[in-house]
């Protein structure tokens, strides 16, 4: 049997390869472990926004669930795009099933970079009360923040009062992330349980004033769940994912006018 650990994915397939399954993909691959995947949605996206999309249905999720958690032994799962209550119960579902105890990290991704939604909006609370007490670590960028806690996120001091509602939820851990922070961007915060209460905060690296770079959330997430399933624990995973992303960001392309993509070939793991 071979010792590689494996990382499942579970995301919606973004057309232009920057984000969602293919940047969740080309993450795990490049650091050093082996991709499954489930598709819950397949969008149709550009810089311009996501023109057209279609979502996977309530069999076809519970199919490639069973066939990934219930054959394969995966270490590690990271949820992305979660479009509608049904895919969302399957997915609940599916780990408690097959996955329960092992680590999960979830990004509650609700629309693309560009705005575009990529979530039925009576699935969100789905999410939180079905999904949320499932999970090792939860992603939300600053918008994910506001709309789970209903507070405005301004500072890194708004980050921690905002982690700290959204473990509430029954998470073990939230990293907030900063790319959008007006006071300190890039400046991502991670708390932890209540015994646990001091924040960690975590400056940005390498973050680019004024370019959006698609993809970024989901290869951290798919990063977090690499350390996770290699037996790391939840700040160093953390910390690892952060200087692979802020790796990929710094050698980002433009792919087409104002349109950046991480690169992932320049990607370091360890540095």
């Amino acid at each position: 049997m071979s010792s590689i650990r494996n990382v499942l994915a579970i995301s919606g397939s973004d057309c232009s390869g920057g984000a969602g399954m293919q940047c969740d993909l080309k993450t795990i691959t490049t650091m050093g472990l082996n991709a499954l995947s489930v598709v819950t949605s397949v969008t149709s996206q550009s810089n311009d926004g996501v023109q057209a999309l279609m979502h996977a249905t309530r069999d076809l999720v519970q199919s490639q669930l069973e066939n990934t958690l219930n054959d394969i032994d995966v270490d590690a799962v990271k949820s992305g795009m979660l479009p509608t209550r049904e895919c969302i119960e399957q997915v609940s579902t599916a780990i408690q099933l097959h996955h329960a105890g092992k680590p999960y990290v979830l990004d509650p991704v609700a629309s693309a970079t560009s705005g575009s939604a990529l979530m039925e909006t009576s699935a969100y609370q789905s999410m939180v009360e079905d999904l949320f007490p499932l999970a090792t670590v939860v992603t939300p960028n600053i918008a994910e923040t506001e709309t789970l806690t209903n507070q405005s996120v301004r500072s890194v001091d708004d980050s921690v009062e905002a982690g700290r509602a959204i473990l509430q939820y029954g998470c073990q851990f939230v990293l907030v992330k900063g790319g959008h922070l007006a006071g300190s961007p890039g400046c991502d915060v991670l708390l932890g349980p209540k015994q646990d209460s001091k924040p960690q905060i975590i400056e940005a690296l390498n973050f680019v004033p004024n370019r959006d770079v698609h993809g970024t959330g989901c290869a951290l997430a798919s990063a977090i769940a690499c350390g996770l399933a290699q037996e790391l624990d939840v700040l160093e995973s953390v910390l690892r994912a952060k200087r692979y992303v802020g790796s990929a960001i710094k050698n980002a392309y433009e792919l087409v006018p104002n349109f950046w993509t991480l690169d992932h070939r320049a990607a370091r793991v360890g540095n």
